[in-house]
C-alpha cells in the first residue's frame, strides 16, 4: 500500500514537473525532485530515468544528495523567474490586478527559496 501511494505521488509530482518545464510560472524542476523522492522509495527504474536525464538529473542528484543549486543555476533560475513573471503581469493579464499580485507573490517566493538554497 506504501509503495503504491509513492508511486501515485510520484507520477502526480512528475505530471507536475513536466508541465513546470513549459510553464513559466510553474517550478519545474522543483516537482521533479519531489517525484524523485518519492520514486526513490517507491519505484527506482523511474527515479533512475529522472537523476540520469541528459538536461537536469545532475542538478536533481546534486540537491538531494547535498542540498546543492550551483550558483549559475541559481542566477538562471531567477532570470526566468523574474523575466517570465514580469511578462505575465504587464503583458498578458494587466487587467487583472488579482492574479498579477498573485503571480508576484509566487515569484517572490520562489527567489526567497532559490536565494536560500546551499550552494
Amino acid at each position: 500500500m506504501k509503495d503504491t501511494i509513492n508511486n501515485l505521488l510520484g507520477y502526480f509530482f512528475l505530471a507536475l514537473g513536466i508541465i513546470g518545464t513549459y510553464l513559466p510560472i510553474m517550478p519545474g524542476v522543483v516537482f521533479l525532485i519531489v517525484a524523485a523522492y518519492f520514486f526513490m522509495k517507491s519505484n527506482p527504474t523511474i527515479y533512475n530515468k529522472i537523476i540520469t536525464n541528459k538536461y537536469y538529473g545532475e542538478y536533481i542528484r546534486n540537491y538531494i544528495d547535498k542540498g546543492v543549486i550551483p550558483v549559475r543555476i541559481k542566477v538562471i533560475i531567477l532570470l526566468f523567474i523574474w523575466c517570465f513573471s514580469i511578462i505575465s503581469m504587464f503583458y498578458l493579464l494587466s487587467s487583472n490586478l488579482t492574479l498579477q499580485i498573485l503571480i508576484l507573490v509566487i515569484a517572490v517566493l520562489s527567489s526567497l527559496v532559490i536565494i536560500n538554497s546551499n550552494d
